[in-house]
């Protein structure tokens, strides 16, 4: 496969994070759709998904802050409507690196980083 670039890292990487976010929120007992939408919110809105690669960017390798690099300066396809550009360029970076341990089937990587956001993320209501 050849190497796929930042918008089709980013593409891949928002439903590896957001299965990633649905488990956990099934996991905590959260049942009703209402309940769940809520609290998923809070990970995968672009201020969310901003706040969880504050979290993890200090523990990324050199070869995952390329990545993130790569993510960040991916493009917007349109200009967004809620939140800043920056906001949006880090969301674009936090899916790029999902996409990313996905295609590399790097499962372990994954869970590693979604704790490290849980433990911050869960912490912010």
């Amino acid at each position: 496969m050849s190497d796929p670039g930042a918008r089709a890292l980013a593409y891949l990487g928002d439903a590896v994070y957001e299965l990633r976010v649905r488990q956990h929120l099934i996991s905590q007992g959260f049942t009703t759709a209402d309940r769940l939408h809520t609290e998923a919110v809070r990970f995968t809105s672009a201020a969310g998904q901003a706040r969880a690669l504050a979290a993890i960017v200090e523990a990324l390798s050199l070869e995952e802050t390329a990545i993130l690099k790569r993510g960040r300066n991916g493009g917007l396809s349109r200009k967004p409507r809620t939140e800043p550009l920056h906001v949006h360029h880090s969301a674009s970076a936090l899916e790029a690196l999902f996409g990313y341990w996905f295609l590399a089937g790097d499962t372990a990587r994954i869970e590693a980083v979604f704790a490290i956001i849980v433990a911050k993320l869960d912490g912010v209501q």
